[in-house]
């Protein structure tokens, strides 16, 4: 369910375990491979941050040490992190670092892992990517508008009444209009049915 098939898509798998585990969303994989554009090398990093935009996921990098690492507070956790791997750059997810150990879920495996912390900083490549939830927050203004502040779209409940009401009275012209016709059109065959009996 959650190995790669492809060497070039782990970033995609990293994403998708992270959505299911930590979010309980569990999005098809050739979802996220129809969406994301393929170079000679494999999926730049550029374009993963934003597929994940795309899915409502903000991405902040930070190159980050061997120390650093170690000193992160496991409430930052899970973080994407790079590693070498055969002489590639290889994506996987750390959901803790404890007693000495790494937990991480590697998508070439499909499977969540635990190695000794001084093998796995062997091959970290010093670069960590934390995801985070978009929030879509909004305030209400004096003016009874609606503003939401991550696409500053605005809503006026003035605006949303005047279409709801301007909806319902061109629903009843056109009723209105069609029961009009329709008595025009009767009334007028009547007229030359009467008018086709008496030329005889």
């Amino acid at each position: 369910m959650f190995q790669q098939k492809d060497k070039r898509d782990c970033g995609l798998y990293v994403f998708k375990f992270f959505l299911y585990k930590y979010f309980n969303e569990d999005i098809d994989i050739n979802t996220l491979k129809r969406n994301i554009e393929y170079e000679k090398g494999g999926i730049s990093l550029f374009k993963l941050i934003k597929l994940y935009k795309e899915n409502n996921f903000d991405t902040q990098t930070f190159n980050c040490s061997n120390e650093e690492l170690l000193k992160i507070n496991n409430d930052e956790f899970p973080l994407a992190v790079i590693i070498n791997r055969n002489n590639l750059k290889h994506m996987v997810l750390i959901d803790k670092i404890k007693d000495n150990n790494v937990y991480y879920f590697d998508p070439e495996h499909g499977t969540e892992l635990k190695i000794e912390t001084d093998k796995f900083l062997e091959n970290f490549d010093n670069l960590i990517l934390k995801l985070s939830k978009i929030k879509i927050e909004y305030k209400v203004n004096k003016d009874n508008t609606i503003v939401f502040s991550k696409h500053k779209f605005v809503i006026s409940f003035k605006l949303t009444f005047f279409i709801y009401y301007s909806s319902l009275l061109l629903l009843f012209l056109l009723y209105f209009l069609s029961m009009f016709y329709k008595c025009l059109f009767q009334k007028n065959w009547k007229m030359s049915y009467l008018l086709f009996q008496y030329s005889f």
